[in-house]
């Protein structure tokens, strides 16, 4: 058995070579992420998972992406990855906004 950050990163590179969700594309959705995220975490602490055919009634995307696992560990590894997303996708905006821009004045240290 893995640790559980091996596991959520095992699962978020499975999104993003699989799936082709890559840092463009979670940037579009940042909030639907997170909303993702808390859905398949209520799926894990669900006594049991498979039992959820239908999306809560907070699932960003159609139904058809709703696909919870019935093991509850595997439910965590994606609400683990979805939240390692939407942190990727605030580091690069971060990352965006402090780089400098040409011939934008930089008044962050008194320059003009």
């Amino acid at each position: 058995m893995t640790k559980g950050t091996d596991a959520i990163t095992a699962e978020r590179e499975r999104q993003i070579a699989e799936e082709g969700y890559d840092a463009a594309h979670d940037r579009a959705h940042e909030h639907q992420l997170m909303a993702a995220a808390m859905c398949y975490l209520t799926a894990a602490a669900h006594p049991h998972p498979s039992d959820l055919q239908r999306p809560p009634v907070s699932w960003p995307w159609a139904d058809r992406f709703w696909k919870p696992e019935a093991g509850r560990r595997r439910n965590l590894e994606k609400a683990g990855a979805l939240i390692a997303a939407t942190l990727d996708s605030w580091a690069a905006a971060d990352a965006e906004f402090a780089r400098p821009r040409v011939g934008v004045p930089d008044h962050t240290n008194g320059g003009s």
